[in-house]
């Protein structure tokens, strides 16, 4: 292959386009609806939370809803608008500047209105046309709505591009900026009194009901994109609690969420004030499970059926691709990409296979786990977590599961916890919670152990039981079975690993220095406390200085390369802060790719 054909091929593959990167008309193009989700959910009036973690299709659900409603918006009346908050982490740091203002909840009412209005000159100019008085309850000035929601752009974009430096004169900055364009005059309102409007969500509410009522539709459909995940837990549990204040039947409102590590605040009732569509898939459903992903593929590869048919007629590798993905498409597209070579050079077999998931899992999966840790006092549980799985778990069934192994129709992935020892220390909880969300294992459900006792089930990620020989033969969904998991009990820094009711107690960290772990307890619930008053600015610019190795776990091998070995950017910051155009005088490097790394940046950035 010549390169301007290869060129021409990368740039136009879709195995790797995240869903923002798709144009908005060839959403449906693409979208394999999963049965355990209710499409008619994303679209009803209720409140919803999508829960899953990261490359599920949490903004593929979000943007196939927003399709529905805009295709179907002279019949149905419903204005469905697609929010991302991909940049809040900047605008926390602004508090101390702004006294006893909030430009976070500025922001975020900002962000909401002009979304609405915007999808609303999309869809009815002539109604924004002759109403000015849509912002009124919250600017009190007789200006037009188009002028107002111009300004109010103009606020979120300074909010969100002024440069470190500058930000103590930014909260004087933004006043300057509303008298200006407003012209406002010593007998006029205060530039004071319309941030304060701005925080107050009853005025938002009214104003979104207003705009409702003007336009004679019947509803909002608010779609949050990145809504909690890239929030620092303060943001979320403001947002949240914006959440809540909007809550109306004639605003419904759906918010992409990962599970376990969200805040939802005090105010919030997680269950109540919102329902929950869990989009995380579970290898045990197998019917579901292997239609979805099989479906899923085939969509992307529409345009090259004949790759298709290379990639799945041989069951063996294609299973163990999709074993691997462990219910993320994303992961699978991953494995998918590098097979399409083994294709190519007619190597594609289980043996490859094999050895591409070994590197996947090495050089991807544990890179990805390690940078979900958001700020330093999170480390040391994502330390611990890793030796949890790699010294304990992998190593006791490594060593015990040989009689298991040798039954062909039984494959052991998991693992369980007691209730009780999970409840009880706020350590353990956050190392599995950050082990699940890291994607290295999956709660699937509560069990009963044994002797009155209940548990916590888990499965061990497939593609690192592949890549350490727990699985060393060919295997099938239908050969997973949770009998015979192994028990893990946490407790005074031992840990029993239950095989078939034979205990083995090992010292966590090395049996030798079982006082390693208590000290670094104590590290954390130090680092904890400390961190939580700390500001947010901190992190987001120690995210930035970090070395452009973190993309590694966001892009593909090859892409990484092609960025790496360019020399042109060396931290997060000079990608963030490159154009497209830059990005593009990296050779390989077109448009869509340069766009790819762009939204890398954004991934990262947003945890």
């Amino acid at each position: 292959m010549i390169a301007s054909e290869l060129f021409e091929e990368a740039e136009n593959s879709v195995l790797h386009q995240n869903t923002e990167l798709i144009e908005i008309q060839k959403i449906p193009k693409y979208f394999v609806e999963d049965p355990n989700v209710k499409l008619k959910n994303l679209i009803d009036p209720n409140s919803y939370l999508i829960e899953g973690n990261r490359g599920v299709g949490k903004s593929h659900y979000l943007r196939y809803a927003e399709y529905i409603c805009d295709d179907y918006f002279p019949k149905g009346k419903i204005l469905a608008v697609y929010i991302s908050f991909n940049e809040s982490l900047k605008i926390d740091s602004f508090k101390s500047q702004f006294g006893e203002y909030d430009p976070f909840s500025q922001w975020v009412s900002m962000k909401v209105l002009t979304a609405i209005f915007d999808k609303l000159r999309e869809k009815r100019a002539d109604i924004v046309q002759d109403h000015n008085d849509i912002f009124y309850s919250i600017f009190k000035i007789d200006r037009s709505s188009i002028e107002i929601n111009k300004l109010m752009h103009e606020i979120i974009q300074n909010l969100e591009k002024t440069p470190g430096g500058q930000k103590k004169n930014i909260f004087h900055a933004t006043l300057s900026l509303i008298k200006d364009r407003l012209k406002i005059g010593k007998k006029t309102v205060k530039e004071t009194e319309i941030l304060q409007n701005l925080e107050h969500i009853p005025l938002i509410k009214s104003t979104i009901k207003k705009i409702i009522e003007i336009a004679g539709i019947n509803r909002v459909l608010l779609l949050y994109d990145e809504a909690a995940h890239t929030l620092a837990p303060k943001q979320q549990e403001k947002f949240f609690d914006f959440f809540k204040g909007l809550k109306d039947g004639k605003i419904a409102q759906k918010a992409a969420v990962y599970p376990l590590i969200t805040n939802y605040g005090n105010q919030f009732d997680y269950l109540q004030d919102a329902k929950v569509i869990n989009i995380n898939r579970s290898e045990l459903n197998y019917e579901s499970y292997y239609s979805f992903f099989d479906k899923i593929l085939k969509k992307r590869l529409q345009d090259d059926a004949d790759l298709y048919r290379s990639l799945s007629t041989k069951k063996s590798p294609y299973n163990l691709m999709m074993f691997s993905a462990f219910g993320n498409p994303r992961l699978f597209f991953d494995l998918i990409d590098e097979a399409v070579l083994l294709v190519e050079n007619d190597r594609y077999n289980t043996s490859n296979i094999k050895k591409i998931i070994k590197t996947f899992v090495d050089e991807k999966l544990w890179k990805y786990y390690r940078n979900a840790a958001r700020s330093e006092h999170y480390y040391s549980y994502m330390k611990l977590g890793e030796q949890l799985i790699k010294e304990m778990v992998i190593s006791e069934i490594l060593r015990k599961g040989a009689s298991i192994e040798d039954k062909r129709d039984e494959r052991v992935i998991y693992f369980a916890i007691k209730d009780e020892i999970y409840a009880q220390s706020y350590q353990i909880r956050t190392i599995f919670d950050y082990l699940e969300f890291g994607s290295i294992i999956a709660y699937r459900g509560k069990f009963d152990l044994s002797h009155k006792q209940h548990g916590r089930l888990y499965a061990l990620n497939i593609a690192i039981c592949i890549s350490e020989n727990l699985i060393d033969k060919e295997i099938h969904l239908q050969q997973l079975t949770y009998k015979g998991f192994r028990q893990i009990n946490i407790k005074n820094h031992l840990i029993p690993i239950l095989i078939r009711d034979k205990p083995i107690y090992l010292s966590y960290i090395k049996e030798t220095k079982p006082s390693e772990l208590r000290e670094e307890d104590e590290q954390i619930l130090e680092k904890k406390t400390k961190a939580d008053k700390e500001e947010l600015e901190t992190i987001y610019v120690t995210l930035l200085k970090n070395s452009i190795s973190k993309l590694e776990g966001y892009l593909t091998g090859f892409e990484y390369q092609l960025l790496y070995k360019s020399k042109k950017f060396k931290t997060i910051r000079d990608v963030k802060e490159a154009t497209i155009k830059s990005l593009m005088t990296i050779p390989k490097i077109g448009r869509k790719r340069a766009a790819k790394i762009k939204d890398a940046v954004g991934e990262y950035l947003s945890g």
